[in-house]
């Protein structure tokens, strides 16, 4: 976007015969000023919208909006437990649709971090589920996943790349 309105503000300097010079460079001053005013309100928009992947942590009781461009839903880690070798985690997910979504798929990233927060390489995995039961109309699901060779302890971060349903009800 800022390179087009640049784009454009070269032009019109070219265009200027460079005798005159009073009125034209006021009218440029004017529309570099306009042009940052609507680039701050796009930058606004933009960082409203909701995100295609969420980094959640677990302990956080943060809800995070995630898209897929068809809809919207709200996402958070309610419960983490220990599962084996690994944790099992409880996600919250709000369908906020008049319309229940089917046959859905998650696609979960997770892992360890480090003292500053940062993902472990190392340490991270990843894996398709399925969601049982779909995800009701303007309503809850709370499905469940067991997340392999990370236990709870060490358990930093979980992201959910991709929520996708094939069917609606």
């Amino acid at each position: 976007m800022r390179a087009v309105m640049l784009g454009v503000l070269g032009c019109l300097a070219a265009c200027n015969d460079g005798g005159k010079g009073g009125s034209e460079n006021v009218d440029i001053g004017i529309m570099k000023s306009r042009i940052e005013i609507l680039e701050g309100r796009v930058s606004r928009l933009e960082s409203r919208q909701p995100a295609d992947y969420a980094f959640l942590r677990p302990g956080d009781k943060n809800w995070t909006w995630i898209s897929n461009g068809a809809y919207s839903l709200r996402v958070g880690i309610s419960n983490v437990a220990e599962s084996g070798s690994g944790s099992k985690v409880r996600l919250d997910i709000q369908n906020p649709l008049a319309i229940s979504l089917q046959d859905c798929e998650i696609d979960l990233l997770w892992g360890e971090t480090d003292t500053a927060g940062t993902p472990v390489e190392s340490s991270k995995h990843k894996k398709f589920f399925d969601i049982p039961g779909g995800l009701p109309p303007g309503d809850y699901a709370f499905p469940e996943f067991v997340l392999d060779d990370v236990p709870p302890k060490k358990l930093g971060f979980v992201t959910i790349r991709a929520i996708e349903c094939r069917r609606t009800k």
